[in-house]
């Protein structure tokens, strides 16, 4: 993957601090569809998730948990259940 293109990413954290937790929750939702607590789907290039992950690690501490990672298309996830998210929602770049 180029670093302009733009990939599906799940985002997930475990966060100590109640007041850190929020920051994290409320900068996610800026740019991402909460799947799960605790988890979000993000689109963005792999330059625009650098600098998400240097701005949620600057809001986290040390014992923190933040993870990111790249789902390699439609067919790599599998769901069971019934989705939060509708089926086909996206979000455009740069939300």
């Amino acid at each position: 993957m180029a670093d302009h293109d733009v990939a599906v990413w799940w985002v997930c954290y475990d966060i100590h601090d109640p007041r850190r937790s929020a920051k994290i929750l409320k900068r996610l939702k800026g740019v991402g569809i909460p799947l799960q607590y605790s988890l979000f789907e993000v689109r963005k290039s792999a330059q625009g998730m650098k600098i998400l992950m240097d701005e949620l690690a600057a809001l986290a501490a040390e014992d923190d948990d933040l993870r990111a990672y790249r789902c390699s298309g439609p067919d790599a996830v599998v769901r069971l259940g019934r989705s939060l998210v509708p089926e086909g929602m996206w979000l455009p770049e740069g939300r």
